[in-house]
């Protein structure tokens, strides 16, 4: 889908917070276990994966609305990520035309991007890389999209 009718609407979603390694008691709302969560020994900075319980409760997000022109938008891809050429582009909400500009992933708490060139070339920018700026041979993932305002 790449329109969005109107840019005003109230969202809902699973709350998805950690509630910790013991079973709660009395909870108030659904949760699951999840046997592969990853947790990360700060002393050794070592990352092992533990059963944790995690909250399925309905999270309720506030109306969402464009008050003026918004210059860009930042899309959360969701919780399977995409490749960049899986992204609709352009996209558009209401009367207004957005095109993809970059996506942001999280490796291993690392933040890396991938810019999209004006030909329609995709780079990946890593600057643990030595050199920095690469071309994007497409199997890097991204979490959240950068759409900009088309003029």
């Amino acid at each position: 889908m790449n329109f969005i009718p109107n840019f005003a609407s109230t969202r809902e979603h699973q709350c998805r917070i950690d509630l910790g390694r013991f079973k709660p008691r009395k909870y108030p709302a659904e949760y699951s276990v999840d046997d592969r969560f990853p947790v990360v020994d700060v002393e050794t900075n070592v990352t092992r994966m533990k059963k944790h319980y995690i909250c399925e409760a309905t999270r309720i997000v506030d109306k969402a609305k464009f008050i003026h022109k918004a210059p860009f938008v930042i899309v959360d891809v969701g919780k399977i990520s995409a490749s960049m050429t899986e992204l609709p582009d352009p996209l558009y909400i209401g009367e207004y035309t957005y095109n993809l500009s970059a996506g942001i992933n999280n490796t291993n708490q690392h933040f890396t991007a991938i810019i999209k060139a004006q030909g329609g070339t995709y780079y990946h920018f890593d600057d643990t890389n030595r050199l920095g700026c690469v071309i994007h041979d497409r199997r890097m993932l991204v979490e959240l999209a950068l759409y900009v305002l088309q003029l």
